[in-house]
Protein backbone atom coordinates (compact mmCIF):
# COMPACT_ATOMS: atom_id res chain seq x y z
CA UNK A 1 0.00 0.00 0.00
CA UNK A 2 1.32 3.40 -1.35
CA UNK A 3 0.99 6.25 1.51
CA UNK A 4 2.50 9.20 2.33
CA UNK A 5 5.65 7.78 3.19
CA UNK A 6 6.74 8.40 -0.54
CA UNK A 7 8.69 10.78 -1.68
CA UNK A 8 10.54 12.14 -4.49
CA UNK A 9 13.59 9.77 -5.08
CA UNK A 10 16.37 11.96 -6.48
CA UNK A 11 16.25 15.38 -6.55
CA UNK A 12 18.67 17.24 -8.54
CA UNK A 13 20.56 19.60 -5.81
CA UNK A 14 21.97 22.82 -6.71
CA UNK A 15 24.94 24.22 -5.75
CA UNK A 16 25.19 26.03 -2.16
CA UNK A 17 28.43 27.69 0.06
CA UNK A 18 30.48 25.12 1.79
CA UNK A 19 30.01 25.30 5.89
CA UNK A 20 32.85 27.21 7.90
CA UNK A 21 35.68 24.90 7.75
CA UNK A 22 35.46 23.10 4.81
CA UNK A 23 33.99 19.91 6.59
CA UNK A 24 30.91 19.95 4.14
CA UNK A 25 30.19 20.79 0.25
CA UNK A 26 27.55 20.82 -1.71
CA UNK A 27 27.87 20.24 -5.83
CA UNK A 28 26.06 21.50 -7.93
CA UNK A 29 23.40 19.06 -10.49
CA UNK A 30 24.39 16.39 -8.25
CA UNK A 31 21.26 13.74 -8.47
CA UNK A 32 20.90 11.39 -5.18
CA UNK A 33 20.56 7.56 -5.59
CA UNK A 34 16.34 6.58 -5.01
CA UNK A 35 15.32 6.84 -1.67
CA UNK A 36 15.16 2.95 -0.41
CA UNK A 37 12.02 0.87 -1.36
CA UNK A 38 9.65 0.32 1.67
CA UNK A 39 8.39 -3.23 2.48
CA UNK A 40 5.57 -2.84 1.39
CA UNK A 41 3.84 -6.60 1.28
CA UNK A 42 4.67 -6.23 5.23
CA UNK A 43 3.26 -2.65 5.64
CA UNK A 44 0.15 -3.97 3.55
CA UNK A 45 -0.43 -7.29 5.46
CA UNK A 46 0.03 -5.31 8.71
CA UNK A 47 -2.19 -2.41 8.25
CA UNK A 48 -4.65 -5.54 6.41
CA UNK A 49 -4.84 -7.29 10.31
CA UNK A 50 -4.85 -4.09 11.75
CA UNK A 51 -7.60 -2.28 10.03
CA UNK A 52 -10.07 -5.55 9.84
CA UNK A 53 -9.30 -5.74 13.46
CA UNK A 54 -11.02 -2.52 14.08
CA UNK A 55 -14.19 -3.30 12.31
CA UNK A 56 -14.46 -6.21 14.54
CA UNK A 57 -14.15 -4.87 17.24
CA UNK A 58 -16.48 -1.68 16.15
CA UNK A 59 -18.89 -4.23 14.73
CA UNK A 60 -19.08 -5.72 18.22
CA UNK A 61 -19.70 -2.89 20.42
CA UNK A 62 -22.39 -1.86 18.08
CA UNK A 63 -24.01 -5.14 18.64
CA UNK A 64 -23.93 -5.31 22.06
CA UNK A 65 -25.24 -1.53 22.08
CA UNK A 66 -28.32 -2.08 19.53
CA UNK A 67 -29.48 -6.11 20.72
CA UNK A 68 -28.43 -6.44 24.15
CA UNK A 69 -28.27 -3.27 26.41
CA UNK A 70 -30.74 -1.60 23.93
CA UNK A 71 -33.31 -5.07 24.20
CA UNK A 72 -36.10 -4.07 26.38
CA UNK A 73 -35.92 -8.00 26.72
CA UNK A 74 -33.08 -7.72 28.70
CA UNK A 75 -33.76 -4.70 31.01
CA UNK A 76 -35.12 -1.18 30.62
CA UNK A 77 -33.17 2.37 30.35
CA UNK A 78 -35.43 5.61 30.54
CA UNK A 79 -35.89 7.05 27.13
CA UNK A 80 -33.19 9.61 27.71
CA UNK A 81 -30.68 7.29 29.21
CA UNK A 82 -31.50 4.85 25.59
CA UNK A 83 -30.32 8.03 23.80
CA UNK A 84 -27.66 9.00 25.17
CA UNK A 85 -26.01 5.44 25.20
CA UNK A 86 -27.30 4.94 21.24
CA UNK A 87 -25.56 8.77 20.38
CA UNK A 88 -22.46 8.33 22.36
CA UNK A 89 -21.45 4.58 21.20
CA UNK A 90 -22.57 5.65 17.58
CA UNK A 91 -20.55 8.65 17.69
CA UNK A 92 -17.61 6.72 19.13
CA UNK A 93 -17.61 4.22 16.42
CA UNK A 94 -18.03 6.98 13.73
CA UNK A 95 -14.58 8.75 15.14
CA UNK A 96 -12.75 5.38 15.61
CA UNK A 97 -12.82 4.83 11.76
CA UNK A 98 -11.83 8.84 10.89
CA UNK A 99 -8.67 8.21 13.68
CA UNK A 100 -8.05 4.92 11.78
CA UNK A 101 -8.35 6.86 8.51
CA UNK A 102 -5.54 9.43 9.70
CA UNK A 103 -3.15 6.53 11.59
CA UNK A 104 -2.82 4.84 8.20
CA UNK A 105 -3.27 8.44 5.97
CA UNK A 106 -1.84 11.16 7.89
CA UNK A 107 1.84 11.93 7.54
CA UNK A 108 3.66 10.91 10.31
CA UNK A 109 6.40 13.38 10.27
CA UNK A 110 8.56 12.19 7.10
CA UNK A 111 11.75 14.43 6.26
CA UNK A 112 11.30 15.14 2.94
CA UNK A 113 14.01 15.89 0.62
CA UNK A 114 14.69 19.16 -0.52
CA UNK A 115 17.48 21.77 -0.73
CA UNK A 116 17.05 22.59 2.87
CA UNK A 117 17.15 19.07 4.40
CA UNK A 118 19.76 17.67 1.64
CA UNK A 119 22.32 20.55 1.85
CA UNK A 120 25.00 20.81 2.37
CA UNK A 121 26.17 17.10 1.68
CA UNK A 122 29.12 15.53 3.97
CA UNK A 123 32.70 14.96 2.07
CA UNK A 124 32.32 11.14 2.47
CA UNK A 125 28.78 11.43 0.95
CA UNK A 126 29.83 13.89 -1.73
CA UNK A 127 32.92 11.61 -3.19
CA UNK A 128 30.44 8.42 -3.28
CA UNK A 129 28.08 10.05 -5.32
CA UNK A 130 30.51 11.83 -7.19
CA UNK A 131 32.23 8.46 -7.84
CA UNK A 132 28.77 6.39 -8.34
CA UNK A 133 29.83 4.57 -5.39
CA UNK A 134 27.54 2.84 -2.90
CA UNK A 135 26.16 4.84 0.44
CA UNK A 136 25.61 1.09 1.89
CA UNK A 137 28.62 0.66 4.32
CA UNK A 138 29.09 4.72 5.55
CA UNK A 139 27.12 5.41 9.06
CA UNK A 140 25.09 8.06 10.19
CA UNK A 141 26.78 11.78 10.77
CA UNK A 142 25.53 13.19 14.01
CA UNK A 143 26.71 16.87 14.81
CA UNK A 144 26.32 19.20 17.55
CA UNK A 145 24.87 21.98 15.67
CA UNK A 146 21.86 24.28 16.28
CA UNK A 147 20.43 23.83 12.54
CA UNK A 148 20.94 19.96 11.85
CA UNK A 149 20.98 17.00 14.09
CA UNK A 150 22.28 13.58 12.53
CA UNK A 151 22.63 12.93 8.28
CA UNK A 152 20.91 10.06 7.06
CA UNK A 153 23.10 7.98 4.46
CA UNK A 154 20.06 6.31 3.44
CA UNK A 155 17.46 8.74 2.45
CA UNK A 156 20.48 11.40 2.21
CA UNK A 157 18.78 13.94 4.54
CA UNK A 158 19.78 15.69 7.31
CA UNK A 159 17.29 15.59 10.02
CA UNK A 160 16.17 18.20 13.03
CA UNK A 161 18.43 18.39 16.11
CA UNK A 162 17.20 17.93 19.19
CA UNK A 163 14.12 15.40 17.97
CA UNK A 164 14.01 11.86 18.22
CA UNK A 165 14.34 11.24 14.58
CA UNK A 166 14.85 7.60 13.10
CA UNK A 167 15.06 5.35 10.21
CA UNK A 168 11.99 3.29 9.95
CA UNK A 169 13.82 0.00 8.42
CA UNK A 170 9.87 -1.25 7.47
CA UNK A 171 8.94 2.43 5.59
CA UNK A 172 12.66 3.25 4.61
CA UNK A 173 11.79 6.86 5.86
CA UNK A 174 13.29 9.00 8.46
CA UNK A 175 10.41 10.38 10.61
CA UNK A 176 10.83 12.92 13.24
CA UNK A 177 9.57 12.40 16.99
CA UNK A 178 9.41 8.84 16.47
CA UNK A 179 8.13 6.53 18.59
CA UNK A 180 7.46 3.18 17.12
CA UNK A 181 6.96 1.30 13.62
CA UNK A 182 2.72 -0.18 14.58
CA UNK A 183 3.05 -3.84 13.80
CA UNK A 184 -0.81 -3.46 13.95
CA UNK A 185 -1.46 -0.85 11.42
CA UNK A 186 1.77 -0.82 8.99
CA UNK A 187 2.89 2.56 9.95
CA UNK A 188 5.29 4.26 11.86
CA UNK A 189 3.79 6.16 14.72
CA UNK A 190 5.49 9.44 15.76
CA UNK A 191 4.77 13.13 16.28
CA UNK A 192 3.18 15.02 19.57
CA UNK A 193 0.06 15.59 21.36
CA UNK A 194 -1.26 17.80 17.71
CA UNK A 195 1.44 16.58 15.22
CA UNK A 196 2.17 13.64 12.69
CA UNK A 197 -0.24 10.55 13.79
CA UNK A 198 0.57 10.12 16.71
CA UNK A 199 -3.10 11.94 18.34
CA UNK A 200 -4.92 9.20 16.66
CA UNK A 201 -3.14 6.50 17.46
CA UNK A 202 -3.74 7.18 20.80
CA UNK A 203 -7.19 8.52 20.79
CA UNK A 204 -8.28 4.96 18.83
CA UNK A 205 -6.73 3.48 22.18
CA UNK A 206 -9.30 5.62 23.99
CA UNK A 207 -12.29 5.30 22.14
CA UNK A 208 -12.22 1.94 22.39
CA UNK A 209 -11.91 1.76 26.05
CA UNK A 210 -14.61 4.29 26.39
CA UNK A 211 -17.03 2.27 24.55
CA UNK A 212 -16.66 -0.52 26.57
CA UNK A 213 -16.93 1.30 29.91
CA UNK A 214 -20.35 3.08 28.01
CA UNK A 215 -21.58 -0.05 27.35
CA UNK A 216 -20.98 -1.80 30.52
CA UNK A 217 -22.81 1.01 32.76
CA UNK A 218 -25.82 1.25 30.22
CA UNK A 219 -26.20 -2.75 30.60
CA UNK A 220 -25.58 -2.54 34.31
CA UNK A 221 -27.79 0.27 34.14
CA UNK A 222 -30.31 -1.43 32.18
CA UNK A 223 -30.18 -4.96 34.71
CA UNK A 224 -30.94 -2.36 37.55
CA UNK A 225 -34.23 -1.17 35.99
CA UNK A 226 -35.34 -4.88 35.03
CA UNK A 227 -36.75 -5.94 31.59
CA UNK A 228 -40.04 -4.35 30.50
Amino acid sequence: MRDSLETSSSPTLEATSPMPGGRFQAVANLELPPLPEPDYERKWNESKHGVLNVLFIITIILVLTNFVVLNQRVGTLPVVARWVCFLSIHAMAFLALLCLERVLRADPGVVERSDESCLPIPDSVRERLIERRSLDDLRNLYLDDETRGSYCVRCCVWRPPKRRSHHCSTCQRCVVDFDHHCGFYGRCIAGTWRTGNMPYFFALILLAWASVLVVLVFFVYALVHGPS
